[in-house]
């Protein structure tokens, strides 16, 4: 997070995240751009929400949101607190969804309003009340988590999001990244050069992949993030259109 308000606040006219137009989309069917000052406006409001509820280091939330831009506004909005964002696939069955909302130990979930029922269904199964909400209509305030955060001040070391495997050879597996993960891989993809090189300021990175794993989740948002680039962000991977979002997106 305050590697994010570092660029917003040197660049905050800076394109940060653009969305393709799709009509057949259940959201921003005609497309958006989100300068980084407008994004550092949307994630502090969910900072507040979640300080003010007493979320904190340690604690984490479940987000069955795919790849709406309200994933990265919580994802940096959680860090800025010192808790970890818990992306749910969003093709996962329901018993899929209640292993990794009860195997994470989440404290809360949020929910793009078309699942809103489904995570609320999962929910209802856990052993241990799960509260849900909707990404697109959070609450004016949160209910405080039933654990106390831990204690000290979040760092490098501290967890950022917990990436789930896909689970072929058994139970998914939780990846604990690390804020430390989050800056060496960020840092790693803006020094491959060559095709990879980044214009900082400049540079669109079109990116279909799910924010759920690691490339688009953290190494292209990092890259991004760190050099005051645009993450052009699909929903998925679109073979009849995905060369006409490159050119209306203006990818680099």
């Amino acid at each position: 997070f305050a590697a994010f308000r570092a660029t917003a606040d040197r660049h905050p006219d800076k394109s940060f995240l653009c969305i393709p137009a799709r009509a057949d989309r259940d959201y921003l069917p005609a497309g958006a751009e989100y300068s980084y000052g407008a994004a550092l406006d949307r994630i502090e409001a969910l900072r507040s929400l979640y300080g003010d509820a007493g979320i904190g280091h340690g604690h984490r939330v479940a987000l069955l949101v795919g790849n709406r831009p309200d994933y990265f506004f919580h994802l940096f909005a959680l860090n800025a607190v010192g808790a970890s964002a818990v992306p749910i696939n969003p093709d996962s069955t329901p018993d899929d969804m209640l292993y990794a909302v009860t195997h994470s130990e989440a404290d809360l979930a949020f929910a793009a309003g078309t699942r809103l029922a489904d995570m609320e269904a999962v929910a209802a199964r856990r052993e241990t009340r799960l509260p849900v909400f909707s990404a697109e209509a959070p609450p004016a305030r949160l209910p405080s988590p039933a654990r106390a955060p831990k204690a000290g001040a979040p760092g490098r070391a501290s967890e950022a999001a917990l990436l789930y495997t896909s689970g072929t050879t058994g139970r998914p597996k939780g990846c604990m990244i690390s804020n430390e993960y989050f800056f060496t891989s960020g840092s790693w993809y803006l020094a491959r050069g060559g095709r990879l090189s980044f214009d900082p300021g400049a540079t669109r990175l079109f990116n279909p992949c799910p924010v759920f794993h690691m490339n688009c989740g953290v190494l292209s948002v990092m890259a991004v993030a760190l050099s005051a680039s645009c993450l052009v962000l699909a929903d998925r991977f679109h073979p009849k259109s995905w060369w006409a979002d490159l050119v209306a997106t203006r990818a680099t």
